[in-house]
């Protein structure tokens, strides 16, 4: 289900990723959600991801979000990549370490999305030209984080 959710289905990402933490040590309710997720994969798989080219759209879009964990857990966090309106790239998990802030936990979650978008765009630059990604986040203090390209001198 792993494959299935990294390479064709951005919307079972999260279950799976949830599902997953538990496959040692499952117990009843954790089987019973697998039964519904397979359900679910089972009733959409008629459904497909839309690949084409939409002119209007030039830019390769990354939306980033995270769901702080609080003090002393993990956050979950994700982001998907659109090129060209069509989602190329997504993930979701829980992240390596634990922060304290939520700015932290967003700032983390722009580092690894800006990576793979500036991966993604150096290795399609050949064919499609050069891209420049816009990262799109919704907190606050991890924009103006971003933003601020100079350290201030003492």
């Amino acid at each position: 289900m792993l494959y299935l959710a990294q390479a064709t289905r951005p919307d079972i990402m999260y279950a799976v990723n949830y599902l997953a933490r538990f496959a040692m040590n499952a117990q009843h309710d954790h089987w019973k959600a697998l039964k519904h997720l397979v359900d679910y994969i089972n009733t959409t798989k008629h459904q497909t991801l839309k690949i084409g080219v939409d002119n209007t759209r030039r830019d390769m879009e990354v939306y980033v979000n995270v769901n702080w964990g609080g003090e002393g857990t993990r956050s979950q966090h994700g982001f998907c990549i659109i090129l060209f309106g069509t989602m190329v790239a997504w993930t979701s998990k829980k992240q390596y370490c634990i922060a304290t802030l939520t700015c932290q936990a967003e700032y983390m979650v722009l580092s690894f999305a800006a990576k793979e978008a500036l991966w993604l765009a150096s290795n399609l630059e050949d064919m499609i030209g050069q891209q420049f990604p816009v990262l799109l986040l919704d907190n606050k203090a991890a924009i103006q984080i971003s933003n601020n390209s100079s350290s201030k001198k003492k």
